[in-house]
C-alpha cells in the first residue's frame, strides 16, 4: 500500500489553467475515486481553507458529453458528492457547467463555470512533487504556514491503494 499525496494551491485559476499548473508540476488535479479518498481530501482542504468556504477545483468534467462525468485522466467517475439541498441540489448547470469543484467547507460537489477562478488541489502522480512523488511523508504538514504565509504549498498524504 502507497501514498497519494496531495498540493493546495492557494491561488486562483480557472479550470484550463489549474490543470496545465498540475501537469507542470508532473501531477493532476484532485480526483477523488471513492468515499474514503474524498473523506480525506475534504478534511484537508476544510482545514486548509478552515475558517471560511473557498471551492476547489477537482479534476472531473462533463466536457466531452452532457452528463458524462470523466476524470481528467479519461476515466469514468463512479463515486460521486454532489449537494444535495431542497434549494439547490447539484449538478444544476447543464450545457453552461461543466467543471466540478469542492466547497471546502463541506466537501460537497458543485458543478461550476469552467472559466471560473478558484483554488486547485494536485494529485501527485509524478516526479514534479518534493521526493519525487515517493516516500511522501505526514512529516511534510505544515498547519501553521496555512496561517502565517497563505500562498504557501502544503503537503497532504492519504493512504491509497
Amino acid at each position: 500500500m502507497g501514498y497519494k499525496c496531495y498540493l493546495v494551491y492557494n491561488s486562483l485559476a480557472d479550470y484550463a489553467g489549474a490543470s496545465r499548473k498540475c501537469l507542470e508540476r508532473g501531477g493532476r488535479l484532485a480526483m477523488p475515486r471513492d468515499r474514503k479518498e474524498q473523506e480525506a481530501l475534504a478534511d484537508y482542504v476544510k482545514a486548509f481553507f478552515s475558517p471560511g468556504n473557498w471551492p476547489v477545483w477537482l479534476g472531473i468534467n462533463d466536457l466531452r458529453s452532457e452528463g458524462l462525468y470523466l476524470f481528467d485522466d479519461g476515466t469514468r467517475v463512479t463515486y460521486f458528492q454532489w449537494r444535495k439541498h431542497f434549494l439547490s441540489s447539484q449538478p444544476d448547470g447543464g450545457k453552461r457547467e461543466n467543471c466540478v469543484a469542492m466547497s471546502s467547507d463541506d466537501g460537497d460537489w458543485w458543478d461550476h463555470y469552467c472559466d471560473r477562478t478558484m483554488n486547485y488541489a494536485i494529485l501527485n502522480v509524478g516526479s514534479g512533487f518534493p521526493n519525487k512523488g515517493k516516500n511522501c511523508k505526514m512529516e511534510e504538514l505544515s498547519w501553521e504556514s496555512a496561517h502565517t504565509k497563505p500562498l504557501q504549498d502544503l503537503h497532504q498524504c492519504v493512504l491509497g491503494p
